[in-house]
């Protein structure tokens, strides 16, 4: 082993190797030439993402399958500032991933050229978890810029940056054995939660009641199964927070993991309300979004609240001082719960389950198609970036395989699953990716990557002439877009998908759906017989699929109000 020390882009790709670091998503610069170098010589596969929010996003997908495996490198102020969509968009969705941002050298970065701004790294790090400037270093200090890249990769629940000057990366100053030296990983003290007072509440309550958000169910099946064994100990029904407009499509939780769950949370169903009124105590999970818009109005009983992020579920403000907060990992909370806790004495009986709005029979056909083709691969994977077509997916994902994973984004970012997917099925796993007009056109960039890796990733892009969700939104709302031009809600007409997707080099393929029932049927063994050859082709494809432009395929599915109280009706001190 040679005693020449190593340049810190060196020493930051030894480390991050060691870390179980197997692939970098860039789109290099000069900044970052000297770190995609590095990397590449630590044995770390450095994939050309073709665009910086890109990178982001392939990254963060393919750790939501193979957890802390892949970095992004971004390029200076340009490339981050290009990515800060990408870099908040991750944090909403709580995808860790390390972005390392190549930075003018400590000498001309005051003098600000092209690729720098003032104050770059910790301004551009109010949209990510944390942020870490090794700008900051004075001269050729091994220990304390080992001690920075050490704390940029300490566990944050969502993305982190990390901003390295070229003269630091391209310069050897870092000795090999400097990289032997243990690092402690500073954190909170983990403070545990008070058991007792919850079990005591829970013995108290004789109707007790949990409501629970899909970011439970990121901390995988085990998790989910405390959940289970603790909702059926208390004989407590299960409701799961659903949304109803936006991005719509998450994972739900399973009813042979959860045999208690009585379905996604409806506000507006008789039978969802009666049991929230009838609730002597609510016990909420990994809350995030139950705020009134989403939620309505919460029970005036007692509140558990069981969270890992205790400032997410504070901001939402249900919670009073005669509330417990038991701020903790869920699965450790729920599985002690369900040790602690006398089981009730009462079976549980199944609550009145929602109504939801009906589909029109040929989107349900749809829905059923798509479903069947996932049922061709083993633990198929779902990432979603699209409303309707998500939404209708939603409204029957009782069809989708009991294995099925699904990744969305919570932060709604139009333009993210393309990018995403590939991230996903550059791990090797076959994914399907469902796409809206606008999602193919702001994140079809990624088609090139797909094609260059060639990664086993399906798409449909869901042709609709435009936005079906901003008419009825404009309709709801009384706005009158009749004097806009049509172009400024719909597709360009002289766009065609399956062209694009073949000048990339990948199949496309091209299904007409009906507005009626009539020919459904004979669309949908169209539809799943072509996603069935492509998911098992371990190649990227594309299934164009025009889908009608009226509102009554797409009737049930948008909802055009949320559940804030109107103007002019008290709100509850609740919420």
């Amino acid at each position: 082993m040679s005693d020449q020390p190593l340049s810190g882009a060196q020493a930051l790709a030894e480390i991050l190797s060691r870390h179980g670091i197997q692939a970098a998503f860039a789109y290099p610069g000069t900044s970052e030439l000297a770190l995609c170098t590095a990397l590449h010589g630590a044995g770390i596969r450095v994939i050309n993402s073709r665009g910086d929010k890109e990178a982001v996003f392939m990254a963060a997908g393919r750790n939501s399958i193979k957890p802390r495996t892949a970095i992004a490198v971004l390029h200076g102020a340009r490339g981050l500032t290009s990515a800060l969509g990408a870099i908040a968009d991750t944090r909403r969705s709580e995808r860790p991933v390390l972005c390392l941002t190549g930075m003018a050298s400590r000498a001309s970065g005051p003098y600000l050229p092209p690729h720098a701004e003032p104050g770059l790294i910790a301004d551009a790090g109010r949209f990510a978890c944390a942020a870490v400037d090794a700008s900051t270093l004075t001269g050729w200090n091994a220990g304390d810029f080992l001690d920075l890249v050490h704390a940029a990769l300490a566990p944050a629940p969502g993305p982190v940056l990390l901003g390295v000057p070229h003269d630091v990366a391209a310069t050897s100053f870092v000795p090999r054995q400097a990289l032997n030296r243990s690092w402690a990983i500073s954190s909170e003290p983990v403070q545990l939660p008070d058991l007792a007072l919850a079990v005591a509440m829970i013995g108290r309550a004789r109707r007790p009641l949990i409501l629970i958000d899909d970011y439970l169910l990121d901390h995988g099946p085990a998790a989910e199964a405390a959940l289970g064994r603790f909702a059926a100990a208390i004989a407590a029904p299960v409701l799961q927070l659903a949304y109803r407009r936006g991005p719509m499509l998450f994972q739900q939780a399973q009813p042979h993991l959860v045999p208690t769950l009585t379905g996604p949370y409806d506000p507006a169903s008789p039978g969802h309300t009666s049991l929230m009124a009838q609730a002597d105590l609510l016990i909420t999970v990994e809350d995030r979004n139950m705020y009134p818009r989403v939620a309505g109005p919460l029970p005036p009983c007692r509140i558990i609240a069981i969270t890992s992020r205790p400032d997410i579920t504070r901001k939402n403000g249900y919670l009073t001082g005669h509330d417990l907060l038991l701020a903790a990992d869920p699965g450790s909370v729920l599985r002690a719960l369900a040790a602690a806790v006398t089981p009730a004495a009462r079976p549980w009986t199944p609550g009145a389950t929602a109504s939801a709005p009906a589909t029109s029979r040929s989107a349900e056909t749809l829905a059923a198609a798509i479903a069947s083709a996932l049922g061709t691969v083993m633990h198929p994977l779902l990432v979603d970036d699209s409303q309707m077509l998500g939404g209708l997916i939603a409204r029957h994902y009782k069809l989708l395989p009991a294995s099925t994973r699904v990744l969305a984004s919570h932060g709604g970012f139009i333009g993210s699953g393309l990018a995403t997917a590939v991230g996903v099925a550059s791990a090797g796993s076959p994914v399907l990716c469902l796409l809206g007009d606008q999602g193919f056109t702001n994140g079809v960039g990624a088609l090139a990557v797909a094609a260059e890796l060639a990664v086993p990733l399906v798409a449909i892009a869901c042709d609709n002439g435009g936005s079906v969700s901003l008419r009825d939104q404009a309709a709801a709302d009384d706005f009158h877009l009749g004097p806009l031009p049509a172009s400024l809600l719909g597709n360009c007409e002289q766009m065609d998908y399956a062209a694009i997707a073949a000048g990339y080099g990948i199949t496309a393929t091209t299904v007409p759906w009906p507005d009626g029932p009539e020919r459904a049927g004979q669309a949908g063994r169209d539809v799943r017989d072509a996603l069935s050859h492509a998911l098992t082709s371990q190649r990227p494809s594309l299934l164009h699929l025009i889908t009608p432009r009226t509102p009554r395929f797409w009737s049930g599915i948008w909802n055009t109000a949320g559940f804030e109280p109107h103007d002019g009706v008290a709100i509850p001190d609740r919420i």
